[in-house]
């Protein structure tokens, strides 16, 4: 809109009668100085800009982390799910103090040494992978999220994501270590005011361990974030991939979810991208490539205005 400041109301008659008349451009609508900051560290501080009353978001989720094969065959884990993708509009305060949090990507199953690989942190964390060299066991995560895989007969479920992915579940093998490791769920991505969540855009689930007899194409992936379901076991002693965070959507917002490993709005460096599923060549831990490889990316959230 535009505004005269010579205090008429008729614009036309001002323009026309004095030509020699200051002109502004309103700026009600946002009010400040075009800028983008993007975030990768997790946990920030971030100040609303001077003359700012309205900043758009963007967030991705972290990715799932890949699952680890048995010792008994040489097929691949599940990938990692993808991180979910929330884009919205909030309004601001100048000058106001606003809480950044960045999901980190899950890590790879058996990539912990001898405790269950962690969760990805961030506005809420992923849950942990199933440990592969202890009795088989289930992923980690509850709440609102997509629901785990489901592992057929005596086989060990992803559990569901809430707002970080849950970790992939691990095979029932009557021998104690030979069941691989599920990896973990990618963090949540978000904003708060204060301990108000304004927007989340949930982490991806953790890949389950293979299936028995080298089926590499069947191993239980992730669900992707915004709350995508785990894929279910192939077979019958294999657990479950775990199930993707839930998104939080404020109003006028829209949300992506992801598509199994990858995030939703894809980015070409690979943002909330899943972990890779990796393969027991020998029966040993996997080692550095292997773990860089199955864990999930990070996310991140950007903030634009102006």
């Amino acid at each position: 809109m535009i505004t005269l400041l010579a205090g008429f109301s008729s614009a036309l008659y001002a323009k026309n009668i004095f030509p020699f008349a200051f002109w502004t451009q309103d700026q009600s609508g946002g009010g400040c100085a075009p800028f983008s900051t993007e975030f990768t560290s997790d946990n920030l501080s971030w100040q609303v800009p001077a003359g700012c009353t309205q900043i758009t978001v963007q967030a991705w989720g972290g990715g799932g982390g890949g699952g680890y094969g048995d010792k008994n065959n040489n097929a691949k884990g599940g990938k990692g799910g993808g991180g979910g993708y929330v884009t919205a509009t909030l309004t601001a305060t100048p000058g106001e103090t606003l809480a950044v949090y960045v999901g980190k990507g899950g890590t790879g199953g058996w990539c912990n040494g001898s405790s269950r690989p962690p969760g990805g942190t961030g506005i809420y964390s992923g849950g942990a992978g199933a440990l592969g060299t202890q009795a088989p066991q289930a992923g980690g995560g509850t709440g609102s999220g997509g629901a785990g895989g489901t592992g057929m007969g005596a086989g060990f479920n992803g559990a569901a994501g809430k707002y970080g992915g849950g970790g992939g579940g691990t095979k029932n093998n009557s021998t104690v270590g030979n069941g691989g490791g599920g990896g973990a769920g990618g963090g949540a991505s978000g904003i708060k005011r204060g301990s108000t969540d304004l927007l989340i855009a949930g982490g991806g689930g953790g890949g389950s361990n293979d299936d028995e007899g080298g089926f590499t194409g069947y191993a239980a992936g992730g669900g992707p974030g915004c709350g995508q379901n785990g894929a279910n076991a192939f077979n019958n002693d294999m657990g479950g991939g775990g199930g993707g965070g839930a998104c939080l959507v404020p109003s006028g917002g829209s949300s992506q979810n992801g598509s199994q490993e990858n995030p939703g709005n894809p980015q070409p460096d690979d943002t909330g991208k899943g972990g890779l599923g990796e393969a027991d060549s020998g029966g040993a831990a996997p080692n550095a490539t292997k773990c860089s490889t199955m864990k999930g990316k990070d996310g991140k959230v950007i903030i634009s205005g102006g």
